[in-house]
């Protein structure tokens, strides 16, 4: 039973969009799998917290047997794992390092667990007046690799395979689960995880966990500057952050200056938090705005103020993108501020169209 799906918008970066990808393509699997399944609960992009921590799931299972959980990768060439278990990946014809998608979803899995058993009176009876408890549930875990990833191994590790086997690799662990066998008119049930709730303590479980869901809010779009320079990205209602401030999504972590190199060497800088992407997805294009319902004071009313003034540019400064080029005056339907990379082999494409030559 799918109890939810994942909201998808569209992605202005590959990367983000390629993520998304990898994971429909893992949500289609569960749901032809298990959408008309009524002891398997299904729940799409979780997110929890517990004392400050938030695991982020891509995809969650509930069963009477134990949990799963699915790390979602997006691989369109290949993806090696050594024999120290560390992970590299091709990217634009180049390998490089990656987090091990297996030790994130076990960190997912200690959290989950422990935010299960700081509810576990609410979500499990008793047997013989003794509270029955979490300590023992099995979260399995895998890392599914998109089915058109090619996967190298110098570690044999059985929890990462493509998406196309991960599902039907659950259904078999399941199985094996509900074996009964008579022995001298006893049943016995064979339970790989040695461990089992009712259907109800399950459907309870995986009710609680989609109630418990504390999404992030989506990133602001990116600016167009070829029709909106940064003196005009803020309104009344948004508000410029800035490298260093608290990050707005989880209050816990400071926003850093990261960047990207996309074809041709072209850097692209853009705002993140520092627990991106482990626990917090939160980025922001530059220049960043957010929503702010904080009333500002007009002038009129508080004429002591001093008003924040806009950074400008001028013919001369370094390139506030690709750092290396200088800002030249360029003509089009204006005159404007260019980098004088462009067109070269970096093809730095920085403009800025607030320029008053």
């Amino acid at each position: 039973m799918i109890l939810k799906e994942k909201q998808f918008t569209a992605q202005a970066d590959r990367r983000h969009a390629a993520g998304d990808a990898a994971e429909k393509q893992m949500a289609f699997y569960l749901r032809r799998e298990f959408g008309n399944d009524k002891d398997v609960w299904v729940i799409n992009d979780l997110r929890i917290g517990l004392e400050g921590e938030f695991a982020q799931m891509d995809h969650l299972l509930v069963s009477q047997w134990g949990l799963f959980i699915i790390e979602s990768k997006s691989v369109t060439g290949s993806v090696r794992i050594n024999a120290h278990g560390e992970w590299a990946r091709e990217y634009d014809g180049k390998l490089e390092g990656m987090p091990s998608p297996v030790l994130q979803a076990e960190a997912q899995g200690r959290i989950l667990k422990q935010k299960l058993i700081a509810n576990c009176r609410n979500l499990l009876g008793s047997i013989a007046g003794i509270q029955k408890g979490f300590g023992y549930c099995p979260i399995t875990v895998y890392a599914a690799i998109s089915d058109t990833g090619i996967i190298h191994r110098d570690l044999d590790l059985p929890q990462v395979m493509k998406a196309d086997a991960v599902a039907p690799a659950i259904r078999g662990w399941l199985k094996k689960c509900s074996v009964v066998k008579e022995l001298f008119s006893l049943s016995l049930e064979i339970k790989p995880g040695g461990w089992k709730m009712t259907k109800r303590e399950a459907e309870k479980i995986a009710t609680f966990l989609f109630e418990a869901n504390a999404p992030i809010h989506k990133p602001v779009p990116a600016v167009n500057r070829k029709t909106q320079d940064a003196a005009s990205v803020s309104s009344p209602l948004e508000k410029i952050i800035q490298e260093g401030e608290v990050c707005p999504e989880c209050g816990q972590h400071n926003l850093e200056l990261k960047s990207i190199t996309r074809g041709s060497n072209a850097k692209r800088e853009f705002l993140a938090c520092a627990a991106y992407p482990k626990s917090c997805k939160a980025i922001y294009p530059l220049p960043a705005a957010i929503s702010d319902k904080t009333p500002q004071p007009t002038p009129e009313a508080n004429p002591g103020s001093v008003q924040k003034k806009t950074i400008t540019h001028k013919a001369g400064d370094a390139c506030p993108w690709c750092k290396e080029g200088k800002l030249v005056e360029r003509k089009g339907k204006s005159i404007f501020l260019g980098c004088s990379n462009y067109g070269k082999s970096q093809k730095c494409t920085f403009k800025d169209y607030s320029y008053k030559p």
